[in-house]
């Protein structure tokens, strides 16, 4: 009688657990008419990127990079972490570490230092930007020093001629100083502040 109970126990028990893959991955039968996913852009990773002008460049910009990446002239890759060195560096997702160049661009969020002549961030920001126009439409955390100074909502310091939030809680130190919505001063020159 515990040998049949044994073995109904055995035969419930595969019959729940899925058979696995010697990785660790459940396996199915495929399907007839199953075609390949594509390779979602995070999963293509590289630790140098060396770019002329994309498409030219080593590994695609299809690849993230994690570790130096270098832009003779135009370089675009999917995400960057590490050491941006060009002339036109440009990440399509998110960014991490530091950047350095005429013109650099972040479609996603961005965190570390960006320096040049232009800083874009299309998402959040939080670190330091120094350039003559740095542009942050997102949350601006950090350290904006430049002619020009934009952010969406400013939750740090602006120090430049010309600056401008969207909102803010923090301060902005120059000649004109814009506040178009919450917290501080809707113009105020030399110094605005919320808190």
């Amino acid at each position: 009688m515990k040998a049949s109970k044994a073995a109904a126990l055995l035969l419930l028990l595969a019959s729940v657990v899925p058979a696995s893959a010697g990785d660790g991955k459940t396996t199915r039968p495929p399907k007839r008419d199953a075609k390949p996913l594509p390779h979602p852009a995070q999963a293509l990773s590289t630790p140098f990127e060396l770019a002329l002008i994309t498409p030219a460049q080593v590994a695609g910009s299809d690849y993230a990079v994690g570790g130096l990446r270098i832009n003779l002239i135009y370089g675009s890759n999917a995400n960057m972490r590490g050491l941006d060195l060009g002339l036109l560096n440009d990440s399509k997702g998110d960014g991490c570490g530091l950047e350095f160049g005429v013109m650099n661009a972040v479609g996603g969020t961005y965190s570390g230092i960006q320096a040049g002549l232009t800083n874009f961030v299309k998402a959040d920001f939080g670190g330091l930007q120094a350039s003559s126009l740095n542009t942050v439409q997102g949350n601006s955390k950090g350290l904006q020093v430049g002619i020009v100074n934009t952010a969406g909502r400013l939750g740090g310091l602006q120090i430049g001629v010309f600056n401008v939030a969207t909102s803010m809680q923090g301060i902005q130190i120059g000649l004109i100083n814009v506040s178009r919505g919450e917290g501080g001063m809707p113009f105020f020159p030399l110094l605005n502040v919320a808190f």
